[in-house]
């Protein structure tokens, strides 16, 4: 199991906010896994709408937030869109794809957030 602890996570959350670059129309928050790293990026972004569910897909230049890719299944649909662009903490290693921003490939193992049950 891979324990990502409170200091390491917001200090992650900081820094994939210095990497999104460009303009969004929308911003999208993965409900759930997004909500806190969500959180620290819209900081960044406080002129664009916030949603807390995922997108349907349209023109707009959105940026959809989550969390890790793990199996992909959740992102999947949008990852080939040019007005899309993803941004995740964590990708795991068998992920399908990878994302537009991330800050680190993690193993294929169970990751245990510091925001959930089990500590």
């Amino acid at each position: 199991m891979n324990e990502i602890s409170w200091q390491r996570y917001i200090k992650d959350c900081y820094e994939l906010k210095k990497r999104i670059t460009g303009q969004f129309d929308e911003i999208a928050i993965v409900p759930r896994g997004g909500l806190v790293v969500g959180r620290v990026v819209i900081e960044k972004f406080l002129d664009c709408k916030i949603t807390y569910q995922l997108p349907v897909l349209s023109n707009k230049k959105i940026l959809i937030i989550d969390d890790l890719i793990d199996t992909g299944n959740t992102l999947l649909p949008y990852r080939e869109k040019s007005s899309v662009k993803i941004a995740v903490l964590y990708v795991k290693q068998h992920a399908p794809f990878m994302p537009d921003y991330y800050i680190k490939r993690i193993p294929n193992e169970w990751v245990l957030f510091p925001y959930e049950d089990g500590r």
